[in-house]
């Protein structure tokens, strides 16, 4: 196996170079992921192993089931799935201007309920095998395949103090969201401005008094008799 490293692009193959068998180009943006997503499983490691021999690949193959059904879900893993966003465009903005509102919990997670809606991410995060499902009981993470697969549930209550304190402690929004936030906040209020004006006209409109229908113009005919 052999790699060549580009501006854009990492170029992995199989084989010699003029006679490969298999090649695949990586951007370096989704390599970036990979390795997040390494971190985040704890299977990030900055020492090299020698490569394992046959028996010990038999034996790592035997245990992975095992360790899979052990696999638990990181509060880490639960953050980083959580300023994702809702999935929608600008979901994230609204979410964060919703918890600035000073509103109870109560309407917050009603909040969240309407703006993830019913959908799902096969990965939610690029090279973990984790996938997120949301509907109206809350967010469903599972790992890997089948019913047995490992899996939580976490209910909107407790989606809505999550982010809560993600936001208090500036841990949702990343640095560029944070710099994009008050331009967004601003078309936003400009926008509803014109909603509001608009709706005022059409009130005019439909409250304004009908016109009176001017009276037939009939001359007058007068008699006079002794």
């Amino acid at each position: 196996m052999g790699y060549k490293t580009y501006e854009n692009v990492l170029h992995l193959w199989e084989g010699s170079y003029l006679r490969r068998t298999k090649q695949v180009y990586h951007d370096w943006g989704v390599i970036a992921n990979h390795f997040e997503s390494l971190r985040l499983l704890g299977e990030l490691q900055d020492n090299m192993k020698p490569l394992p021999s046959m028996e010990e690949q038999q034996e790592t193959l035997a245990l992975a089931e095992e360790k899979s059904s052990a696999f638990s879900f990181s509060p880490e893993i639960i953050d980083a799935v959580l300023t994702h966003g809702s999935g929608v465009s600008e979901g994230k903005f609204r979410i964060y201007e919703q918890f600035q509102k000073s509103l109870s919990a109560k309407e917050n997670a009603a909040f969240l309920k309407n703006e993830y809606g019913w959908g799902d991410a096969y990965p939610v995060i690029t090279g973990t095998d984790i996938d997120e499902q949301h509907d109206g009981k809350g967010i469903t993470l599972k790992k890997g395949l089948g019913d047995d697969a490992p899996h939580i549930t976490l209910k909107w209550d407790k989606v809505e103090k999550r982010i809560a304190e993600l936001i208090r402690m500036d841990r949702y929004l990343n640095p560029k969201e944070v710099e994009l936030y008050p331009a967004w906040l601003a078309a936003q209020e400009e926008r509803r401005q014109e909603q509001q004006e608009r709706q005022a006209v059409r009130e005019t409109l439909n409250t304004a008094p009908p016109e009176k229908t001017p009276e037939p113009d009939i001359e007058a005919h007068y008699e006079y008799h002794l």
